[in-house]
């Protein structure tokens, strides 16, 4: 055998050793794999359920952080919402701190002023108190002053009264006197002695205007004649209603008296007189006394 023969006996060999020890290995690493495959699968098994579970977990999560999220983002927009309110709060309240502030300040100038005004009214009151102390020195003086007087008026009210009824005593005999004067056709004034000389003449009129005077006095009468027909001032009339038959009404004597007018007082009255009633004065004397005449 050659050489060459040899070696690629060897080499043949070698080969052989090798293919053995590799299908060795093979059939060895085989049985290997197939165990690590299936411990491999046990823990991808394993893994698997584990990934589920965590996959679980994580969509639970997921799930629950979405709520926690929503929760969160509504708290978040209730808190936005409580903050601009919280803002126009403190905006409103700086304004109110502000008015205030204003109002304090106010009151302080208010306050001091009440003090000064206080001070100036306790310095009022201490003048008061003097004026009135003098004041009621002066009340005493008066009132002293005025008992006096009192005294006095008292002394004189009751020489008052004295004299009143005696005037009244003296009043009622006077009218007793006028009353029979008039009666007898008479003067009782002074002025209708000094007119006794110049009785009216006759004359005629009316009467145009009867009024009451508001103090209560006696009735006064216009007339249609005056002093163109012969009267004057202090003439005494007497009043008559012409008809079928004269009515003596009373006497009348005039106290206001014109051209063509006059104006009379009826100082004794014996019947209605009217506006639009006849009178004449017939100029016809008794005794020297004031003028009477009939209208």
């Amino acid at each position: 055998m050659s050489y060459i023969g040899k070696i690629l006996v060897v080499m043949q060999l070698v080969l052989s050793v090798c293919l053995m020890a590799f299908a060795g290995a093979v059939s060895s690493y085989q049985t290997n794999w197939k165990a690590k495959s299936e411990a491999i699968q046990k823990q991808l098994d394993t893994k698997n359920a584990e990934y589920a579970k965590l996959d679980q977990d994580s969509k639970n999560a997921a799930d629950k952080f979405n709520v926690d999220l929503k929760a969160e983002q509504e708290k978040a927009r209730e808190a936005g919402a409580r903050v601009s309110q919280l803002t126009q709060q403190v905006s409103l309240l700086n304004v109110e701190n502000k008015r205030l502030a204003e109002e304090a300040q106010g009151i302080k100038q208010i306050n001091t002023d009440l003090a000064d005004d206080s001070n100036a009214r306790q310095n009022e009151v201490k003048i008061v108190r003097g004026l009135l102390k003098s004041a009621l020195e002066d009340r005493d003086k008066e009132y002293q002053a005025k008992a006096k007087l009192e005294d006095k008026i008292f002394e004189q009210d009751t020489k008052i009264e004295r004299y009143t009824v005696q005037n009244a005593a003296l009043m009622k005999t006077n009218q007793q006197f006028k009353d029979v004067l008039v009666a007898h056709g008479l003067p009782f004034e002074i002025e209708d002695y000094l007119k006794a000389k110049n009785p009216p003449p006759k004359v005629d009129g009316v009467v145009t205007e009867t009024k009451k005077p508001k103090d209560g006095g006696n009735l006064l009468i216009a007339i249609s004649i005056g002093e163109n027909d012969g009267l004057g001032m202090g003439n005494i009339l007497t009043v008559y209603r012409l008809g079928d038959k004269r009515k003596y009404l009373g006497r009348a004597r005039i106290v206001s008296i014109d051209a063509d007018t006059a104006v009379c007082e009826l100082y004794q009255k014996s019947g209605l007189v009217e506006k639009g009633g006849w009178m004449s004065c017939h100029g016809k004397w008794v005794v020297p006394s004031s003028q009477r005449g009939a209208f």
